[in-house]
């Protein structure tokens, strides 16, 4: 056992309690749901991102000279 976490248990920093194991899945499961969602927003905003740039990429070289 490491020990650092071996101190820490006996100066009771980390104790165990009976629901300690389900909480762990449950905390497992929000978090997968977490990055999924994160995931899902980077990819969105990647994709607005480069839709504007193809716009962009379309426009005469002088109109953009024009709006700045």
């Amino acid at each position: 056992m490491n020990q650092d976490f071996k101190q820490c248990l006996e100066n009771r920093k980390i104790i165990a309690f009976p629901r300690g194991k389900e909480l762990v899945n449950k905390e497992l499961s929000i978090a997968q749901s977490d990055l999924s969602d994160a995931k899902a927003s980077f990819e969105n905003q990647q994709n607005f991102l480069n839709q504007g740039l193809k716009r962009l990429s379309t426009l005469p070289r002088d109109s953009l000279k024009r709006q700045l």
